[in-house]
């Protein structure tokens, strides 16, 4: 799967605020923000992604906002984005989600291997 697949992307959202809830600390808004560019996902993509994150009930402290003369929703997420029990469970239960972490797994084991050693 690719970078920019939805799963993908969803996967990585969740899984980070997941592990900032276990680690008692308040994610990064910017490095969030900051996966859209490094990934290069468009705009529309990137807030159709949260959005439907927002929607679906798998995270909160984040809003819908109507930006001017954009025709689409874009969120503005707050200090106290946080994945819900929701979320938690779709990280966890969601055999897509399973198949993501291990193909993310291999890739970072693969990048160790050639770098570390």
């Amino acid at each position: 799967m690719a970078a920019n697949d939805y799963h993908v992307i969803v996967y990585e959202i969740l899984a980070y605020l997941y592990d900032c809830l276990k680690n008692g600390i308040d994610p990064d808004i910017e490095a969030i923000k900051n996966y859209q560019k490094v990934h290069g996902i468009s705009a529309r993509y990137w807030s159709y992604v949260l959005v439907h994150l927002l929607d679906d009930g798998y995270i909160e402290g984040a809003e819908k906002i109507k930006v001017m003369g954009a025709p689409w929703a874009h969120i503005k997420m707050m200090d106290d984005l946080a994945i819900t029990p929701k979320g938690i469970d779709y990280l966890m239960d969601n055999s897509l989600m399973e198949k993501v972490k291990k193909e993310a797994v291999a890739v970072v084991s693969a990048i160790a291997a050639k770098y570390i050693g």
